[in-house]
């Protein structure tokens, strides 16, 4: 594409179809940058794929609903779209959020499991979901940041280790399909959650 050109029509009606448009279009330009990494459309696409393919790898399965208690950066948006690929309901859980509200949002949601980062400073994550593991059967929990023997797997180890890095998995979501849960405290402070469907997250 030349400059002065205009962008390329947006066509997919699905997040993941309109990240492999970008990536075969505009496959090296700048797609998302944080503090740490300067992501490129290609590289958003062969993460996300690893991510999926590891996800699946771990025993989850299309329709599971993943919770991200993650604070915002390139890693929580290689997960967002790993899901959307893998045909698995992902949300965003406020980092701010503890054993309480995050209790009530897991009864609501019913997630299968849930990646939080792994820190030296803050909250720990980890130990605020232990409990769930009795509560939800097969209930995983996923780490990112420095290995802990708590976690199941570590992210950067699944995304380093997957057999088929950048194969896409082919459960994705249909447009008219819940792909995305929303959680709030609200006015009340009990958390909710409310169902987002695919083809309305691309026109936000």
């Amino acid at each position: 594409m030349t400059a002065g050109s205009p962008p390329p029509t947006l066509n997919p009606e699905t997040l993941a179809a309109r990240l492999a448009y970008y990536a075969a279009e505009l496959p090296h330009r700048e797609a998302f940058v944080d503090r740490d990494t300067r992501l490129s459309w290609v590289e958003l696409d062969r993460d996300s794929g690893a991510l999926a393919d590891a996800f699946v790898a771990e025993g989850l399965t299309s329709r599971d609903v993943v919770l991200l208690q993650l604070p915002n950066g390139t890693m929580a948006l290689r997960l967002r779209f790993a899901l959307a690929r893998a045909g698995m309901l992902g949300a965003f859980v406020p980092l701010q959020w503890r054993a309480a509200e995050i209790a009530a949002a897991c009864d609501r949601a019913r997630p299968a499991a849930v990646v939080v980062p792994r820190s030296s400073t803050g909250p720990d994550l980890l130990a605020a979901y232990a409990a769930f593991r009795t509560r939800f059967p097969g209930f995983k929990v996923f780490s990112v940041g420095p290995i802990d023997p708590r976690a199941d797997a570590q992210i950067e180890q699944m995304l380093e280790h997957s057999p088929a890095r950048g194969r896409d998995v082919p459960q994705g979501f249909a447009p008219d399909e819940t792909s995305w849960l929303l959680t709030s405290s609200g006015s009340t402070g009990l958390p909710k959650v409310i169902a987002w469907q695919e083809a309305a997250q691309l026109r936000t």
